[in-house]
């Protein structure tokens, strides 16, 4: 009796124990549920913010890319200004040196109106000297000359276009004859009487044909003056230093007359003025000299 009555509690317990274990697995299974559950729910958090995390390194490669350029962009910015830096004080140095030479050229402007004055002055006086000296007693025919002064006047006339220049070697024409503009003042002209010669200092003025002294003076701003006449023609040898002739002395074709002044400025030039006249009429010399 009492075997079996341990045999019927042991079928009694052995079900209890099975219905655990079974209840125990289940709750483990739904763990286990519960667990995947939040494993599948943060492997997917872990997918969205990797996600996230690549959106931002995008986002800040692009940012990185803009501060770059931007870089770029302020450093090119400051060179073009250290440029226009440059630019503006290499224009503030040119303003400058065109302030200084205008003040310059203003200074030699006004030195070189005060010299065409006393220059135009000076013509003045010239050409009423030369226009005096010039001047003999006339019969209602003409001059009253010899005939070897007719024969002088014609002589020197047939000569028109084959006389020498009046300087002998290196020599050329500066100034022309007649109405020009000023070679200093562009918009003043001036009215040459003659032609102007330049030739190296110390150059000689010799006579462009045979004639007569007939006047021998100076002259303010133009140095010794010589007139040599032929006939009815005359030729002016102007702005010497040293006379070799005298008045009512004859010379002849290529004779020295005198030293033409060196120029006052101090340079290694002399300038000659001459002129050719049909007694008081002014003659272009470039249509006498060959």
């Amino acid at each position: 009796m009492p075997a079996i009555l341990s045999l019927t509690l042991l079928c009694v317990v052995l079900p209890e124990n099975a219905a655990g274990k079974t209840d125990d697995m289940g709750k483990v299974r739904r763990e286990q549920q519960t667990v995947r559950k939040k494993a599948k729910e943060t492997a997917g958090k872990l997918d969205a913010n990797k996600q996230k995390t690549a959106l931002s390194l995008r986002e800040l490669n692009t940012i990185a890319a803009d501060i770059d350029r931007h870089e770029r962009n302020i450093a090119m910015i400051e060179r073009s200004v250290d440029d226009c830096d440059a630019r503006l004080r290499l224009i503030g140095d040119s303003v400058r040196l065109s302030e200084q030479r205008l003040e310059r050229l203003r200074g030699d402007y006004a030195r070189a109106v005060r010299k065409m004055n006393a220059r135009m002055a000076s013509t003045d006086k010239l050409t009423f000297v030369l226009s005096s000296a010039s001047v003999q007693p006339v019969k209602q025919s003409g001059y009253d000359m010899s005939d070897d002064e007719l024969a002088l006047s014609g002589s020197f006339e047939s000569n028109k276009g084959r006389l020498p220049y009046p300087i002998s070697g290196k020599c050329r024409v500066v100034r022309p004859f007649g109405r020009q503009r000023h070679p200093e003042l562009r918009h003043v002209m001036t009215d040459n009487g003659g032609i102007d010669i330049e030739a190296p200092k110390g150059a000689v003025a010799r006579a462009v044909f045979d004639g007569k002294v007939s006047a021998v003076f100076s002259q303010e701003g133009y140095g010794m003056v010589v007139m040599v006449r032929h006939g009815r023609y005359l030729t002016i040898y102007v702005n010497l230093s040293e006379i070799y002739v005298a008045v009512d002395s004859k010379v002849k074709t290529g004779q020295a007359i005198g030293v033409v002044s060196a120029d006052a400025d101090g340079g290694s030039q002399s300038v000659l003025h001459f002129e050719v006249r049909r007694e008081k009429v002014k003659l272009n010399p470039m249509d006498w000299l060959k």
